[in-house]
């Protein structure tokens, strides 16, 4: 983009400087990377040949620029110049112009941050959209919900505006266990029990992360439903139980089988030793 401010007797050349490659004024290009001002009290003074061609046409006598430099990066330039006599330019004119020069140079860090700031806000945004566990963003100082994503809504049936009323405890079914991750800034839950917009109340597993958000104190809770975990659980608790069961009745069964083997081998030897001392016993 090309900007121009003339006295009114000047005639603007705004159109004519928009169309100059910057490849075509190698010498002024230059000067501009390194951080140099070009600093001319007549313009044939200039070195480069082809700076000359552009700036004699205009009507230019005395000329004075300075870059615009944003991180080791040429983004322009911004100078004076004069059409109308030679002029001498002076050092406060020079430093004037470097200040001009950093005022641009804080706008474009500033539009940088900003823009940076809404890319990383988008693709956050995207990512606390597509969560699958819910995420509760919550100030610590009143239990307030500030934001929630989808998951949040599905998982316990309410709607975001809703939520945006509420505080976190209207959603757990021990409330007072609730208040402790905000005061005690608890950073894992194993287990806690919530509920449903309908009621039903069923268990989740919570872990939280403590940070200022726009001069807040909050935590941002991410709530995963683990009643099928603590289902499976007990299933396989109960499982076990039967297992255990087993091997005990199984063992019961071994050893009960020892102790008849070991009986019978017993038995079998008294009852040889009975038929022998029968066939001694004299027949009256």
């Amino acid at each position: 983009n090309t900007f121009e401010w003339v006295a009114e007797d000047v005639t603007p050349q705004r159109e004519v400087l928009r169309g100059i490659p910057a490849d075509s004024v190698p010498w002024w290009m230059g000067m501009m990377a390194q951080g140099g001002a070009i600093n001319f009290y007549d313009i044939e003074d200039i070195p480069g040949q082809k700076e000359k061609e552009i700036l004699r046409p205009q009507g230019i006598k005395s000329i004075l620029v300075v870059p615009i430099i944003f991180k080791s990066v040429l983004h322009g330039f911004i100078g004076f110049d004069e059409c109308r006599f030679h002029r001498e330019w002076k050092d406060e004119d020079v430093r004037i112009l470097r200040a001009i020069s950093e005022i641009i140079t804080g706008k474009i860090r500033h539009d940088r941050v900003k823009e940076s700031l809404a890319e990383s806000e988008t693709k956050y945004r995207q990512l606390f959209e597509m969560e699958s566990d819910a995420l509760f963003l919550i100030e610590n100082d009143t239990g307030r919900v500030l934001e929630v994503n989808p998951a949040a809504s599905e998982m316990y049936g309410y709607g975001r505006e809703d939520f945006l009323q509420m505080c976190n405890t209207q959603v757990s079914a021990e409330p007072e266990e609730t208040r402790k991750v905000r005061s005690e800034h608890l950073t894992a839950v194993p287990i806690r029990y919530h509920k449903k917009s309908d009621g039903t109340v069923f268990p989740v597993e919570i872990s939280a992360r403590h940070f200022t958000w726009k001069g807040r104190d909050v935590h941002l809770a991410t709530i995963r439903d683990i009643s099928r975990r603590i289902k499976t659980e007990e299933e396989k608790r109960k499982l076990d139980q039967r297992l255990q069961q087993s091997q005990k009745m199984e063992a019961i069964g071994t050893l009960a089988g020892g102790i008849a083997h070991d009986f019978n081998n017993i038995l079998s030897g008294i009852m040889g030793f009975t038929e022998i001392a029968i066939l001694n016993l004299p027949e009256d």
